[in-house]
């Protein structure tokens, strides 16, 4: 018997090498086709790239690493791994919520899912979004291709509200336009949207290019947002409080996994605490409660009820930005680049400071997010001091706060050293990697972390500086 079982894998790891040989002996003969070069030369090339990164023959093939350096394809197949890491937390997202939803087991969930994206080809995050577990699966593919349609048609109701609204502000007529919109897209890749609101039509094509955009900032974090342990942790707000929790400075829990006395306990001196979905973002879902020990029952049957988040301790903000914008806590967003294989800057730096600008309520919203009705003005890094007006949104600019008249620029954001010291340490303590915004708040005794988000984005750096025609993309030009 025993004779029988290791004959059984001996054939097994000859059956894998040969699967292994037959793979690799495609991969070199693409390559071939590809590069022009002789089957020793692409076979060599093939096993140094898997001996010196790992890259399987067929990774090697796919995604054309013969077209980069050598010091370059390991830190691209993190990427590629990194991408597949997102990817399986998105599915596990997505199975997760169906299974809560419905009661299903995970083997008839996963069957399920699989099964709609074979009719249908949905993406996970649809069929979560959508909530296609609920839907009968005959009827799958009518609804996606419903969503798919509306989307087109959104999309285009979209782009052509742009057009009209650039149309009425330049005097053009909206045939020109378009061609103006669709000729910057040529030489800049920006957006519809960031035509419009980085005024581009005020703007030379050189300026235009000179702006940092979307597609700026995607190489930026497709370079740097290759670690798999850390865009684990960053996707969930409970990880990341877990691992940063020194910085948070405040009590917290995840609103479905605490008991009725340990939250009471935990929360009730406090005045105020804020509910944060685990998947929100831009300041969506984010409800504040006023508590205290006579309601702290009453807030908790409310909470637990809420989708899976976390709830925190509200942060009791500095005077002096109370003063600026009483409504919602103004946070700093720091902006940093990291990465523990290779130098991110040209002096030989792993972590570097590219960028700090100040979030402003605009109103009475809870949030100062700059998706959500707040404004944002830039921070020298050397003074900590805003050095800009303040813009919103929609490109209106703020040399006074609409509401308490406070004067921006010039505006000194307290503990802003600090604020930068403590983003320093937390990197030398975790050596986190990637493209990450950090955002921080400030207390009379100093800074607390609120949170850390992967791919921070173009805008909070390019808005403050559009009404003074001056493009951005120069700072972080180190990085691209």
């Amino acid at each position: 018997m025993f004779n029988f079982f290791n004959k059984r894998k001996k054939n097994s790891e000859k059956n894998k090498k040969s699967r292994e040989a037959i793979l690799k002996e495609k991969a070199v003969i693409s390559v071939m086709k590809k590069t022009g070069w002789d089957y020793d030369y692409a076979s060599k090339k093939i096993t140094e790239a898997g001996e010196r990164v790992g890259i399987s023959p067929a990774t090697y093939d796919k995604n054309d690493f013969f077209r980069f350096p050598e010091a370059e394809q390991e830190l691209r197949y993190r990427g590629i791994i990194a991408r597949k890491e997102r990817k399986r937390l998105t599915k596990e997202k997505t199975i997760e919520s169906a299974m809560q939803k419905t009661g299903w087991d995970r083997e008839h969930t996963v069957e399920q899912i699989n099964e709609t994206r074979k009719i249908t080809g949905i993406t996970y995050r649809d069929y979560e979004k959508y909530n296609f577990c609920m839907i009968p699966v005959e009827d799958h593919k009518q609804r996606y291709d419903e969503i798919l349609m509306d989307r087109k048609r959104e999309k285009k109701e979209s782009r052509q509200k742009i057009i009209s609204e650039v149309a009425k502000i330049t005097g053009w007529s909206e045939e020109t336009a378009k061609e103006k919109i669709e000729l910057a897209r040529a030489h800049t890749g920006c957006a519809y949207k960031e035509y419009l609101i980085y005024k581009f039509y005020d703007l030379d094509e050189d300026v235009q290019k000179d702006v940092f955009k979307i597609c700026d900032s995607k190489k930026i974090a497709e370079k740097y947002d290759v670690n798999n342990r850390f865009i684990t942790m960053l996707c969930n707000k409970e990880l990341t409080n877990s691992c940063f929790s020194k910085y948070m400075k405040r009590p917290w829990c995840v609103n479905t996994k605490i008991p009725m006395d340990t939250f009471i306990e935990l929360f009730s001196n406090s005045v105020r605490i804020i509910y944060k979905p685990l998947d929100g973002n831009r300041g969506r879902g984010v409800e504040a409660f006023d508590i205290s020990e006579e309601n702290a029952q009453e807030v908790y049957e409310m909470i637990s009820g809420f989708p899976e988040g976390v709830v925190e301790q509200y942060v009791d903000q500095h005077h002096e930005l109370s003063d600026l914008a009483p409504s919602s806590v103004n946070t700093i967003r720091i902006v940093s680049v990291s990465s523990e294989t290779q130098p991110v800057t040209n002096d030989g730096k792993h972590m570097d400071i590219a960028y700090a600008a100040l979030r402003i309520g605009g109103g009475e919203s809870i949030v100062d997010n700059f998706h959500s009705g707040g404004m944002v003005a830039a921070i020298d890094l050397e003074t900590g001091k805003l050095v800009t007006d303040a813009a919103d949104m929609q490109g209106n600019v703020f040399s006074r706060h609409p509401v308490t008249g406070k004067t921006i620029k010039g505006f000194s954001v307290p503990f802003f050293s600090e604020a930068v010291d403590m983003v320093k340490q937390a990197y030398e303590e975790s050596h986190i990697e990637g493209y990450l915004g950090w955002d921080i708040a400030i207390t009379e005794n100093g800074p607390v972390l609120i949170e850390i988000n992967l791919r921070p984005g173009a805008v909070l750096l390019s808005m403050p500086y559009i009404s003074e025609k001056i493009g951005m993309k120069k700072i972080m030009e180190k990085y691209l």
